[in-house]
């Protein structure tokens, strides 16, 4: 509810006071509704299908934002990149919101399970998931977020409609792989997929690195897919390993929020000080460091194939 409700108010901030609001407002319900719609995910999939179960809802995560984009880049196309027209696009976002807000609460059914008796407030996590979530969130203090990328196009003088059509692009691929990527969670180790996905991101970070149309292209699709592959295998690995999965998503949850605000500050600051070359090398150094471990981890992990029922 809180999404759906200050996203339409976007509509009518005056200054960078009033979108820190709004933001702060939309990334706390953001926040909120993460933990319990993941655990509402776990405990409706069946066992050893939790992977193909996170791996279909990334891909209809993947398809509203693909589907968002396109509406975007329409309006644009169509009104000009006006203020007039971002503001009108906030303000109709409050249709797909009540849409949500009814689906949820007329069709969704709730479940019950994985939980403890305990104190209202609790950090703790299961100590076989403390290093994947550990790595995680070094790699994401590193890994350049989409704003980044939208600005690294437009330091090379890319128009806006031009990098919201590569956005778009690159929706497209992990938008295809998905449901597969979930379904080979359930027969591989978590921990070679998350190894797979931090090489994917560090190929996306060098690609930032060169020159052209082509290698920035190349450079959202690979950062596209493996943000996929990464938050499908370890929100699949924490519902499968976890005994109480609403304080587990919600750690998980808690930190990678931290780690992502804090790359934010540091890549931030370096590109502004230093030069965008310079935050993309801190990034790929950062990378190395706190994907190593996790390559470590994948090539060592047991072997798990299994023939899904």
């Amino acid at each position: 509810g809180l999404s759906a409700v200050s996203k339409p108010v976007f509509a009518l901030s005056g200054g960078w006071q009033d979108v820190a609001a709004l933001r702060s407002t939309e990334r706390f319900g953001k926040a909120l509704r993460a933990a319990p719609k993941d655990k509402l995910i776990g405990l409706s999939a069946r066992q050893g299908s939790e992977g193909a179960s996170f791996g279909l809802v990334k891909s209809l995560d993947v398809a509203g934002e693909f589907s968002g984009l396109v509406v975007l880049l329409g309006a644009l196309a169509w009104l000009g990149a006006t203020e007039d027209t971002f503001r009108a696009v906030f303000a109709a976002s409050l249709v797909p919101g009540i849409l949500a807000m009814l689906v949820l609460i007329v069709f969704v059914e709730d479940r019950r399970g994985g939980e403890r008796k305990q104190q209202w407030f609790r950090l703790r996590l299961e100590p076989e998931l403390r290093m994947t979530v550990g790595l995680f969130c070094g790699v994401s203090v590193f890994l350049f977020g989409e704003a980044f990328f939208l600005l690294k196009a437009n330091e090379l003088g890319i128009p806006l409609t031009i990098s919201l059509a590569l956005l778009i692009g690159a929706r497209v691929v992990p938008l295809l792989v998905g449901v597969p990527v979930g379904k080979l969670l359930d027969r591989v180790p978590a921990a070679r997929m998350l190894a797979l996905g931090y090489v994917l991101g560090l190929a996306a970070m060098i690609s930032l690195l060169l020159p052209g149309m082509v290698a920035l292209a190349a450079a959202f699709g690979l950062f596209a897919v493996s943000e996929l592959v990464m938050l499908t295998s370890i929100r699949s690995d924490i519902s499968k390993r976890a005994a109480d999965k609403g304080t587990a998503f919600g750690v998980f949850y808690l930190f990678y929020a931290i780690s992502s605000a804090l790359g934010a500050l540091l890549i931030g600051f370096l590109w502004s000080a230093f030069g965008s070359a310079t935050a993309v090398l801190a990034s790929c150094a950062g990378l190395v460091i706190f994907a190593t471990p996790q390559l470590v981890a994948g090539f060592n992990a047991g072997s798990d194939l299994r023939t899904p029922d």
